[in-house]
């Protein structure tokens, strides 16, 4: 067993091994790194111009991110391939970030579904202007302008007498 070196009448403390140091480290930074994220991110590898071992030592690697030891439950998958295959980059780069629950990423991606599709039907919407008709104005429209102008200047000293 290794020691620490210490000062006269203190207590010898076992010193750490440089292995048991090292992880220690791994699991500290690996507490950092989103599962979801590194997840994803092995199920979207691809050799692509590597040789199979290269390909296969960067999976053995990723594999460790995403926290191989801890158990993947339906939920898990379920938010994962969700956040995996989302069209909104933005919610899915924000959802692990902040950790959202399956529920807190159902809730914001239908609400964020929502807001964009009200936002193009007002887009959408014709743009001309539409004139409300009062009861009154209705009994004037087909007849003259001198009339409907006589309609209004007597609306007018109606009001102005108290």
């Amino acid at each position: 067993m290794v020691f620490e070196a210490t000062r006269e009448g203190e207590v010898e403390v076992p010193a750490h091994t440089y292995e048991q140091v090292v992880e220690s480290t791994k699991l500290t930074l690996l507490k950092l790194v989103s599962k979801d994220r590194a997840t994803i991110d092995i199920l979207r590898m691809e050799q692509g111009g590597r040789g199979f071992m290269d390909f296969l030592t960067d999976v053995e690697d990723q594999m460790h991110l995403c926290h191989s030891w801890e158990e993947l439950t339906s939920k898990d998958m379920k938010r994962i391939s969700l956040l995996g295959g989302l069209k909104d980059r933005t919610l899915a780069e924000k959802a692990p970030a902040e950790e959202y629950s399956l529920k807190q990423i159902i809730q914001a991606a239908v609400n964020r579904e929502s807001s964009k599709a009200k936002a193009e039907a007002l887009r959408n919407r014709p743009t001309g202007s539409i004139n409300r008709l009062d009861k009154e104005e209705v009994q004037y429209t087909g007849s003259s302008l001198e009339a409907r102008m006589n309609h209004l200047m007597e609306e007018m000293e109606d009001e102005v007498v108290i």
